[in-house]
Parts: structure tokens; C-alpha cells; sequence
């Protein structure tokens, strides 16, 4: 996992860099979703999967 234009901090609680690096493979996970779980596995090998996460979107911050 990892991006070409990394916007904003990527800080974890500790003030630690969580940024991906290209070609870093990312973590597996789980979410939910509206017809049941799915995980990142789901995934490998079968299809180009883009991560993205915005934090404050629909907030005043």
C-alpha cells in the first residue's frame, strides 16, 4: 500500500508514521458492509484495490 501524493498527516495515537510505502503490501482487515463482512483478502490476487480514508470529511475539523 502506498501513495504517490500523500496529503495531510498519517499519524497513529502515538504520533507515529503510519504512511505506506509503494509497494508495501498492506494489512489485512475486515469491515462491515451492507450485504455482509468484507476483508481485503477478498481481494488478492483478482483485482487492483485503491485505499482511501478521509478523516474529516462531513465534519467542521
Amino acid at each position: 500500500m502506498g501513495s504517490m501524493f500523500p496529503l495531510g498527516p498519517n499519524l497513529n495515537s502515538k504520533g507515529g508514521n503510519m504512511a505506506g510505502q509503494v509497494g508495501e503490501v498492506a494489512p489485512e482487515f475486515k469491515l462491515p458492509a451492507a450485504d455482509g463482512d468484507i476483508s481485503l483478502s477478498d481481494y488478492k490476487g483478482k483485482k487492483i484495490v485503491v485505499l482511501s480514508f478521509h478523516v474529516f470529511d462531513f465534519t467542521a475539523g
